[in-house]
């Protein structure tokens, strides 16, 4: 049994590579079969819009519409984000290091000349 997955507006355009305005567009023109307001009643409520329907209109060839492989794709992309953010922790403090080794150089040289003077 398959269960639908949601995107929100912003989701659907970074799956289907199309703008955040061109999903609004289709919204607007009720051109993507399913789409619905979470709260209908609400003047501002977001759009959910089905995996399915943007695979329909050939929008996210190759997004897999199974609830489980998404889930292990996020999974998968969570891990790497963390990888990343790692490095980029890493990367800070070794930048730090060298801004204070940088000061620590120019204090050196001001000080050889004002002795060299």
């Amino acid at each position: 049994m398959s269960t639908e997955v949601w995107l929100g507006p912003d989701e659907a355009a970074a799956a289907s590579n199309k703008s955040i305005s061109t999903i609004r567009r289709m919204l607007r023109a009720g051109s993507i079969p399913g789409a619905r307001k979470k709260a209908p009643a609400a003047p501002w409520s977001t759009w959910e819009i089905p995996v399915s329907s943007l695979m329909h209109l050939g929008l996210c060839d190759g997004l897999p519409d199974d609830p489980q492989t998404l889930s292990k794709r996020i999974r998968d992309l969570e891990a790497e984000l963390a990888l990343v953010e790692a490095d980029k922790s890493h990367l800070e403090a070794t930048l730090a290091r060298l801004e204070s080794l940088y000061e620590r150089q120019e204090l050196l040289l001001n000080r050889l000349e004002k002795a060299s003077v």
